[in-house]
């Protein structure tokens, strides 16, 4: 406290910072979320700072440009909230979902049905959906809902429930025969990815194999059909080793990486490996519904050398992959789909292997690819802020990863097997960890927004590129949505394998 009345000191600060002076406060403490926010004299800019008072923030730290003189100053504003504790925020969605379920069962299902919607933290939700079945809610209540309802987002979460249904074999011949009607439709027709992915999960619980068979075979084509933002490759069609992607159009920007607060977060509050920021995502793209399959590969190199103590049968995840395997994979899927060569997004005149030039515009051409590591984490997140996409702690992993814990260590699952997340997508986190195109590095500490660009140049077997998901080997805290795994390019692994994507 001295300095601020040595003249030395309040020398420096003006050769430092030169008028107008500000006052600043730097507080780090896992306990508070923080907000910066620029409030001037318009009615927008009062409104932004009341929507965070309404949400429980509260200004800790003011600074001006001109001595505080209303309207003409421009005000900084530094917000804090205090961070519930993650046992209060799970012990209270725990109680929600099961005072919703005694809803149901008294006849006040109108209650019920908004809090199946999307939201950033989907745990009650989930817990909600997982004790349907368990607790006599009445199938028939979900089916005559999803009949009427028109909320994309609540669709899909009905569509689930009556897939714990199916799986509890609690539904009768009556009402099998009418959701598996109503569900062959959607999962043709339905323009939403998310509600294409959760039909196809609840058809398998219904026994419904031959009937995604026949839609994979009709649309087939390679190409998006009409509105629907989901398409499958026509690559394979007699094999039924055809592709299907989810189509996804995201925002310019999203929040990337882990709060420091995440319990599971590597390395704790001080790690670097999973810093969140705000990240550019400036274009439309496509990426795979499913991991890539043994049979799918096969297509391509029909000797390769699978761990087939651990991907036993043609629908597992194809494993024992390199990066340079995947990266050829998708040069041969845009060949094969006939997009044009000068739009394959790896240099065909190049061999896949160490000392290949990535080249510099690959994000902007058509062909298949690799996900980018903002696209895979965005991909798997769907708007969440948890840990992962269904929640946040280990409690319903198991539901939607193939883990240690599960899986025993034992072998791969089927793709699809598993609920889908929001998007339509499988498997996102556990079974086999997913290549990215991405080298490994640290985001970096920056305000402004992280651009998703290319990062052209020679690839080395020196230096690690990212995977992302974790697997069946993975204990449960390196499976969540902002978790990376890195890997040399040219190793493999019993639980190294990828999905594609491309930009549109």
């Amino acid at each position: 406290a001295s300095l601020h009345t040595d003249p030395r000191f309040a020398l420096l600060i003006e050769q430092i910072e030169p008028a107008p002076r500000f006052a600043a406060l730097w507080q780090a403490d896992i306990h508070f979320e923080s907000k910066l926010i620029t409030v001037d004299a318009t009615k927008e800019s009062r409104q932004s700072f009341q929507q965070l008072i309404a949400q429980g923030y509260r200004p800790q730290a003011i600074a001006s440009d001109s001595n505080f003189q209303l309207p003409t100053s421009n005000f900084q504003l530094l917000f804090h909230v205090p961070v519930i504790p993650d046992e209060e925020k799970e012990s209270l969605a725990i109680d929600q979902s099961a005072a919703a379920t005694a809803l149901l069962r008294l006849g006040a299902a109108e209650r019920v049905w908004p809090l199946l919607q999307d939201q950033s933290d989907p745990r009650m939700r989930s817990y909600l959906v997982h004790r349907l079945a368990s607790y006599g809610v009445d199938p028939q209540s979900l089916f005559n809902q999803l009949t009427t309802e028109v909320d994309v987002s609540r669709q899909r979460t009905l569509i689930l429930g009556l897939g714990e249904f199916a799986r509890a074999k609690l539904l009768s011949s009556e009402q099998q025969s009418s959701i598996l009607s109503d569900l062959i439709r959607r999962y043709s027709n339905d323009t939403d990815s998310g509600i294409h992915g959760a039909a196809e999960w609840t058809l398998r619980q219904l026994g419904a194999e031959d009937e995604i068979l026949k839609v994979k075979a009709a649309y087939s084509s390679g190409t998006r059909i009409g509105d629907r933002n989901w398409y499958l490759t026509k690559t394979g069609l007699d094999t039924d080793a055809s592709l299907a992607l989810s189509i996804i159009h995201p925002p310019v920007e999203f929040i990337m990486g882990s709060p420091v607060h995440e319990f599971e977060r590597f390395q704790g509050p001080t790690g670097k490996n999973e810093i969140r920021h705000r990240r550019r995502l400036g274009r439309s793209f496509a990426i795979g519904e499913h991991e890539v399959t043994v049979a799918q590969f096969e297509a391509f190199r029909p000797r390769h050398s699978f761990d087939t103590t651990k991907a036993r049968t043609s629908d597992s995840p194809a494993n024992m992959i390199r990066w340079y395997d995947a990266a050829e994979y998708c040069n041969w899927l845009s060949e094969q789909e006939g997009i044009p060569r000068d739009q394959w997004c790896y240099d065909p005149a190049q061999k896949f292997a160490e000392g290949m030039v990535l080249l510099p515009d690959y994000l902007q051409r058509a062909g298949y690819r690799l996900p980018s590591e903002a696209e895979w984490e965005y991909a798997c997140r769907v708007g969440t802020s948890t840990a992962r996409y269904y929640g946040q702690t280990e409690t319903l992993l198991g539901e939607y990863a193939w883990y240690n814990t599960n899986s025993k260590s034992d072998r791969l699952l089927p793709v699809g097997s598993l609920r889908p997340n929001g998007l339509g997508l499988f498997d996102m986190q556990g079974n086999v960890m997913e290549w990215c195109q991405d080298r490994s590095s640290f985001y970096g500490m920056v305000s402004e927004s992280l651009e998703d660009k290319e990062q052209a140049g020679k690839i080395n077997n020196a230096n690690s590129r990212v995977l992302r998901g974790g697997s069946f080997l993975i204990f449960a805290a390196y499976v969540r949505s902002s978790n990376r795994n890195t890997n040399q390019p040219g190793n493999q692994s019993s639980n190294g394998g990828f999905r594609v994507a491309r930009t549109l």
